[in-house]
């Protein structure tokens, strides 16, 4: 009565939304502690924190709430702008996971990630850099009565662009998000694009996946939805009882949403998107043993387990190796424009899902039809046949999440191909199952060149710049003159700024094809950047041939002629850059200069960026430009609430120094908040006036925290910077723009020119990294760890002497730090590493029992420590006839404590041959030879992978149990996949005959134990 009285209001008196900015005071579990070093791994420019903490705090979080009749949504733009939670208003259900606390624990590219709502990826892979930190955002409010948060943010990454906008309509039970995603950039960008939502994990949870087949993260081929091995239906949650952690794409589906059903509710929630727009469904469940149950606590206070529902603008979101698979990877072309738009909300009452659309889902249960709709609809329903002839027709009258049923009287048969038509929209009963192939052809040769050329081409567009180069030279190898290889490798040689070699081999590809777009494509950047603008001119000319490079192409031409100030080329040239990409904003944004300086028009233009780009901050500027003032410079700055605000103003004054527009670029750094990193800039663009000096001075009186250049427009400012001063910083920020182009040798040479002693400290971890030289190594980190602040020093030098095995060295490092600060786990493990390579396995576990280590996703170190530890203490034990003690340490071995930072898988994915095998020597040397001998039965009849360390466990238990000829078999499976000779001549001795009988050769032993961590003692750098 409650449900049918609220619609009735709502039918006579429709609201708008509305839309409010709050506070919102949360349980936070906080994260900290920014990593001053650089790392020029996938996160460059960005930095790691490392500080994730335990304890609680209270903290307000901005939250903005947009709500209707029907549903709320809630926004956190401080935590990367994600949608936190979805309610259902009229069933009074979330219909998204909404975490009660704010808990941030270490899985993020960066670090901190939180769990629930809805996240937004952009860029390389996920979680992407923002995920956890605030981005830009407004509020809108729209005549028609619809409200709308944008949050957005640029990516540094790949320089590309990015905004949502989150809106929900008035009369609607459904919000949207409309992504607009541009590169910036004149070169080609990786792409990865994934929106990921959460659900309740309950028992009667439905995964509605529509689909014939599922591929994971490699390309690899998962059975969907039923695992016939396992005799599991996996699309019923409860029956993923079985294995580790599921990540799985569907596909094969012309269905093209997804979501979740709770039985026992009758309730759901569903994501629809046009199948054109969004390709990838994916599900991820953690683990349900143990190994997975871990984070329930680590990620929430008391709202349970969650499941992931992602949608992608690719199949899957692959790894290196999909590339030899069908799923490869793609990139984001140059001034590429993409635009989507997903529907997220709520269903009830349908008894599961045949189907789904825009406007509400359909279920047919008997002969039944049940509608669930989002929208007010008046019209007639109709249900046909395949030949289109009218099988059931009734005027229907739907209000939003009211449930109406249609008895339709149809039989099983009539149901199977027939659809459902209401206000201009259709369900399919049957499924639109696809053939898409799913592997690539056995016979296929990767290694020839066009093999090796799709490699580097995935590696590329997954932004392994360094592999990719190695593996398109190999290509090149095989077929010196194949144009897809050499254009490929004049762009990797653009991105490392060796444009004269980018030109030269560009030019060997045209000289087999002239009309190749790629290569016309990057000749002509690569000429204009070295200064041949006819070259660079006649290069965009053919490769605008090609629509795919068309659009850039005539983009770039438009930039050459306005630093021309041939504004009339450039206007023509920025107009024809829009005609097959209309949300060019490059091209658009110098169409509105073009006329602004020539006293043109622009409103149709700001129209044009403003609904593409309603965070773009050229018009802001723009703005300012023509009526500065304070009130012009806060509605500049109202939107750019991202974490690096002055990389959003330095972003645009790059931009506008590039086109020769200096004073534009002079006024945008004023008003930008200071770093350092602008201040270099400052002096730059007024290097002829006597503030340029006064701008260096400022910019060399502090020392270069969080100075991270990236972009390739900085290579001048440094060069220029350091050309006036003796000091060592402008030196340094130019060795690390080479480095984030992976120009090694030219960044080693710039900091070895450094010999002043320093007390910054990342300095010498950087030029450590670079040393060849193990001695200026150590030199390096033994200086870092003089002039520096905090726990990283000490880290960095206790892991060199680990790798260099000096390890007596590695603890006189360590072991004072740890003593003063136990509650330090990342060190605390290190710690513990030290001690056992200095035999001192005792003082190990007692450490490890004090540690309480926060673990990261993936996370299995400290298990690993705390078993070689307790498996040594055993032997030690077993030594001296201290069999109690012997076994307890063993089954203390095998259990799976939760301080350890990892929970326990299910039994059969535990491999324990060494347990059992140890726990078998031991009661032989108890003698207690039948439950011994019982034992290494069972490690004989092991079927655990082969290249485990135990199988050399399993090898000597055969020949304990005198099967030889199987032993022998065993160990040359293990030693084929061994890369390291030494080690395939040590494990042959478990082939000896001198293992068996009652003293067994414990020193062998102890050394097999610790090659379960001893391969993480790996090279620093």
């Amino acid at each position: 009565m409650t449900v049918l009285l609220f619609f009735c209001l709502s039918l006579t008196a429709q609201k708008k939304a509305v839309i409010r900015e709050l506070k919102k005071s949360y349980v936070t579990y906080p994260f900290s502690d920014p990593n001053p070093v650089p790392s020029f791994e996938k996160i460059y420019p960005y930095f790691r924190f490392d500080g994730f903490t335990a304890t609680p705090v209270r903290k307000e979080w901005k939250v903005v709430q947009l709500e209707n009749d029907f549903i709320r949504v809630e926004v956190f733009p401080e935590i990367g702008g994600k949608v936190w939670s979805a309610y259902d208003k009229v069933h009074r259900r979330y219909f998204l996971y909404n975490n009660r606390v704010v808990k941030f624990r270490d899985i993020a590219m960066r670090g901190p990630w939180t769990s629930g709502g809805v996240e937004f990826n952009y860029g390389v892979i996920g979680h992407t850099p923002n995920t956890a930190t605030p981005v830009d955002y407004k509020l809108s409010t729209a005549e028609d009565g619809s409200v709308s948060c944008i949050i957005g943010c640029l990516e540094m990454l790949t320089r590309t662009r990015w905004n949502v906008e989150i809106k929900l309509e008035k009369d609607k039970a459904f919000f949207t998000t409309r992504s607009f995603w541009f590169n910036a950039t004149a070169t080609d960008q990786p792409y990865y694009q994934w929106s990921n939502s959460a659900v309740y994990a309950k028992k009667d949870l439905q995964l509605v996946y529509p689909g014939t087949a599922a591929i994971g993260h490699s390309g690899e081929v998962v059975q969907w939805p039923y695992d016939t091995a396992a005799g599991k239906d996996v699309a019923q949650w409860k029956e993923n009882d079985y294995g580790g952690s599921k990540s799985v794409h569907v596909i094969n589906s012309g269905k093209p949403y997804f979501g979740a059903y709770w039985k026992g509710e009758d309730f759901g929630m569903l994501h629809y998107t046009a199948s054109d727009e969004k390709l990838g469904r994916k599900m991820f469940s953690w683990a349900l043993s143990d190994q997975g149950d871990i984070w329930k606590e680590l990620l929430t206070d008391s709202d349970g387990q969650y499941v992931e529902m992602q949608s992608g603008r690719l199949f899957n979101q692959n790894s290196i190796s999909s590339s030899r698979t069908p799923f490869k990877q793609t990139q984001f072309v140059p001034y590429g424009a993409d635009q989507w738009t997903e529907y997220w909300y709520p269903f009830v009452g349908t008894g599961g899902v045949t189907d789904a659309n825009e406007i509400g889902v359909a279920g047919i249960d008997g002969a039944a039809l049940r509608i669930a709709p989002l929208a007010f609809i008046k019209d007639t329903l109709y249900i046909r046949d395949r030949k289109g002839a009218v099988l059931y027709a009734q005027w229907a009258e739907l209000q939003p999440l009211v449930t109406k049923t249609f008895e339709a009287g149809l039989s099983a048969g009539q149901w199977k191909d027939a659809t459902v038509h209401l206000a201009g929209y259709t369900w399919t009963v049957n499924d639109k199952a696809l053939q898409r192939p799913l592997t690539a052809p056995e016979d296929f040769n990767w290694n020839t060149g066009y093999g090796l050329y799709m490699q580097a081409r995935d590696l590329t567009g997954l932004k392994n710049y360094p592999e990719a180069e190695i593996k398109v030279r190999q290509a090149l190898e095989k077929d010196k003159n194949y144009v897809p290889a050499l254009t490929l490798l004049s762009q990797l040689l653009y991105n490392r700024m060796q444009y004269d070699s980018a030109f030269n081999i560009a030019k060997r590809a045209l000289s087999i094809d002239t009309y190749d777009a790629a290569a016309n494509y990057y000749y002509g950047l690569s000429a204009f950047k070295t200064g041949r603008i006819n070259d660079a001119i006649d290069g965009f000319d053919v490769a605008a041939l090609t629509s795919g490079f068309r659009s850039a192409a005539y983009t770039q031409m438009s930039r050459i002629f306005f630093l021309q100030k041939d504004y009339t080329g450039s206007l023509k040239y920025a107009e024809k850059s829009l005609l097959n990409n209309r949300r060019n904003i490059e091209g658009l944004q110098l169409k509105y200069l073009v006329n602004r300086i020539t006293g043109k028009e622009n409103t149709a233009v700001e129209k044009v960026i403003a609904a593409a780009e309603p965070l773009n901050t050229f018009l802001l500027f723009e703005k300012y430009y023509r009526d500065p003032g304070a009130a012009a410079a806060k509605a500049l700055a109202a939107p750019i609430r991202n974490e690096f605000p002055y990389q959003t103003y330095l972003e645009l004054a790059i931009w506008y120094n590039q086109l020769g527009r200096i004073e534009e670029a002079k006024q945008l750094l004023t008003l930008s908040p200071d770093h350092n990193e602008l201040q270099y800039w400052r002096a730059y663009l007024n290097r002829d006036q006597a503030a340029g000096t006064t701008y260096l001075e400022q910019a060399l009186s502090a020392d270069p925290d969080f100075v991270f250049p990236f972009r390739e427009e900085s290579g001048p400012v440094f060069d220029w910077a350091a050309s006036h001063t003796k000091s060592w910083k402008p030196v340094y920020l130019r060795a690390l723009l080479h480095l984030a182009k992976n120009n090694r040798s030219e960044a080693r040479q710039l900091l070895e020119g450094i010999h002043e002693p320093l007390t910054f400290a990342p300095f010498y971890i950087v030029r450590a990294s670079l040393d060849e030289d193990t001695a200026l190594q150590r030199r390096d980190l033994e200086r870092a760890r003089e002039t520096g602040n905090g726990w990283r020093y000490q880290n960095y030098l206790t892991r060199y002497y680990l790798s260099a095995g000096a390890y007596n060295k590695a603890l006189q490092v360590i072991e004072p730090y740890c003593r003063k600060h136990p509650e330090d786990y990342i060190n605390g493990m290190l710690y513990v590493r030290a001690l056992m390579r200095n035999n001192r396995y005792a003082d190990a576990n007692q450490v490890l029992q004090q540690l309480q280590i926060l673990p990261f996703e993936g996370a299995g170190e400290g298990r690993r420590l705390y078993e070689e530890t307790k498996l040594v203490l055993a032997l030690e034990a077993l030594g001296h006839k201290k069999h109690t003690d012997a076994l307890r340490y063993i089954k203390e071995a095998g259990l799976w404590p939760r301080n350890m930072g990892a929970g326990k898988p299910y039994d059969d994915l535990i491999d324990n041959r060494l347990e059992q095998f140890f726990e078998a020597v031991v009661r032989i040397s108890m003698k207690r030879e039948p439950e011994g001998s019982a034992l290494l039965q069972q490690v004989a009849a092991s079927d655990k992978a082969v290249a485990s360390v135990n199988t050399l466990a399993q090898v000597a238990a055969l020949v304990w149990l005198n099967r030889k000829e199987a032993a022998a078999a065993l160990f040359d499976k293990w030693a084929a996949g061994q890369k390291d000779a030494g080690r395939v001549r040590w494990g042959k001795r478990f082939l000896n005959e001198p293992l068996i009988g009652r003293k067994p050769d414990l020193d062998l032993f102890t050394q097999l134990v610790r090659t379960i961590t001893e391969a993480e003692d790996r090279p620093l750098f």
